[in-house]
């Protein structure tokens, strides 16, 4: 994460959970993350993000809704 969240990554992992879901309070707004063992969506309040699942990368575009189904 970069100074004011300029850029950011989200790398979940269900470390054995089911599902996992929350948010991340930054300086614009929270950032939300939600994923299960059949995808993962992030919507943020901010541009410069990049979701990473095993060795893929995504780009998280501000106030849209990204789910990567597994």
């Amino acid at each position: 994460t970069d100074v004011g969240f300029k850029s950011y990554t989200v790398k979940p992992s269900l470390m054995g959970f089911g599902n996992i879901e929350g948010y991340v309070p930054t300086p614009c707004g929270a950032i939300y993350v939600k994923a299960d063992k059949r995808s993962i969506s992030v919507l943020s309040p901010i541009d410069g993000g990049s979701l990473i699942i095993d060795d893929k990368q995504y780009t998280i575009e501000k106030d849209t809704l990204l789910t990567v189904n597994l």
